[in-house]
């Protein structure tokens, strides 16, 4: 069962979640929360997977066109259509794709538009003869970094925010590493029911990268009647004056 929009988007890619770890540059176990939900996957992830879908929809738009206006004959007078395949690693990274299964998702996709009662013949391909998918001009954009990366060993730097809200305490972080000219970051967000709870959602996230220490802003953006009974309730939690004295 899929239950989280990154889950859609990496198996509309076509991967499989150790290529979205690859694909990433993350561990597998953080794929598999993002597609339990267990974890908000970071929006550049999600990005990344959303920029990866329109190059296959633009290799698979070029090369059925192509296709189409290419039919093939056989010797007994049946038509076909013929789409090459890579041959190899090498041979796809030439093609501009990441993994064998993201080249295929694109080619599922001109095959599903090419007029029904036409068999399609799926062979390698032949540079100027049989074509294939091809990625061209892609400048992929990194935006979730390796997050083997970003540790305060590394000297990366962490700060963390906590918004009240009237559906609960929304908890967020980013991590930012400087390198040369360039800023690797990374960031999640979390809403849990208590500030207790995301204040220790934040404190695991933080020992996971080695932060002993780290900013956190709160921000409050309860309705007043949500403030009033949020104080009611940590009122009647007390102890009275009485039972205190007779402790």
């Amino acid at each position: 069962m899929t239950e989280s929009t990154y889950d859609l988007l990496r198996q509309l890619c076509g991967l499989s979640q150790q290529e979205a770890a690859d694909f990433h540059g993350v561990r597998i176990d953080s794929i598999k929360s993002w597609c339990s939900d267990r974890r908000s996957a970071p929006q550049g992830a999600i990005d990344e997977l959303r920029d990866l879908y329109a190059q296959i929809r633009k290799a698979a738009d070029t090369l059925l066109e192509h296709v189409q206006s290419n039919i093939q004959v056989e010797d007994n007078g049946d038509r076909f259509f013929r789409i090459g395949l890579p041959h190899d690693d090498r041979d796809l990274r030439v093609c501009g794709f990441p993994t064998m299964s993201t080249c295929e998702a694109s080619i599922a996709l001109v095959a599903a538009q090419l007029p029904a009662g036409v068999p399609v013949k799926l062979v390698p391909r032949v540079r100027g003869a049989i074509p294939t998918a091809v990625i061209s001009n892609w400048i992929r954009r990194r935006t979730a970094p390796r997050a083997e990366l970003l540790t305060a060993a590394n000297g990366a730097v962490m700060s963390a925010k906590v918004l009240h809200a009237d559906e609960g305490a929304q908890a967020s972080y980013t991590v930012e590493l400087h390198t040369g000219d360039s800023v690797l970051t990374q960031s999640d967000t979390k809403l849990l029911k208590t500030d207790r709870e995301a204040r220790a959602w934040l404190g695991e996230e933080a020992q996971l990268r080695g932060f002993g220490t780290f900013k956190t802003t709160t921000v409050d953006e309860r309705s007043e009647a949500a403030k009033k009974r949020d104080a009611e309730e940590v009122r009647k939690s007390r102890p009275s004056a009485g039972f205190l004295r007779r402790i």
